[in-house]
């Protein structure tokens, strides 16, 4: 899969076409830190990850990818990769 910066999503079609109907989001623990994961389905795409706050920033990670391909191995492996220094 490609990752996209935070500019390339922003400039995508994303931020036009999606309503709130299309986010589905649950409160979860993430590196001992309270987040949200989400998931947002539009036409043929995915948009998945975990938005949360550490010392004051806030952090989106997250992997766009076609509906019909299961991520869940590679995302989970994505966020597993990320640390967070006190």
């Amino acid at each position: 899969f490609k990752q996209k910066t935070a500019y390339e999503i922003k400039e995508c079609d994303w931020s036009s076409d999606v309503c709130s109907s299309d986010l589905k989001a649950n409160f979860c623990d993430f590196k001992n830190c309270n987040a949200i994961e989400f998931f947002v389905e539009k036409e043929d795409r995915l948009f998945n990850g975990k938005a949360l706050i550490f010392k004051d920033k806030l952090y989106l990670i997250a992997i766009e990818h076609d509906k019909e391909i299961d991520m869940e191995e590679e995302l989970n492996n994505y966020l597993n990769s990320f640390s967070f220094k006190e």
